[in-house]
């Protein structure tokens, strides 16, 4: 279990063609090594 839980919307960086799409997977991946559960 995450040691934080938050809630988040990514909006349009959640789609794969997005143009922030980089900045979504940037995100996913800084929270798990804070083990931060979006």
């Amino acid at each position: 279990m995450a040691k934080y839980t938050y809630s988040y919307y990514p909006g349009c960086s959640s789609q794969k063609g997005a143009s922030s799409s980089n900045l979504m997977k940037s995100v996913q991946t800084m929270c798990e090594e804070l083990d931060v559960e979006l």
